[in-house]
């Protein structure tokens, strides 16, 4: 939500952009614009790449036995 309302911010300050940066954008003001099932993708990509990040390591830990495990701790 906050994203959206900066988007809108900016967008209704009508930016205008230097010659090199129009080429690449090939716009003369800075337009913004937030889709809610990009935002949706986002989150729930973020979600599982740190989920599966968080597996591998749990995996290990879960294997090794509790006095071992607090041997590795320091």
């Amino acid at each position: 939500l906050a994203g959206a309302l900066l988007a809108a911010g900016l967008n209704a300050a009508h930016i205008g952009m230097p010659e090199m940066v129009q080429w690449i954008l090939m716009s003369d003001r800075l337009f913004l614009s937030v889709h809610a099932d990009k935002v949706v993708l986002a989150i729930v990509g973020l979600t599982a790449a740190t989920s599966l990040a968080a597996l591998l390591p749990s995996i290990f830990a879960a294997r090794l036995k509790p006095v071992t495990a607090m041997h590795h701790i320091g």
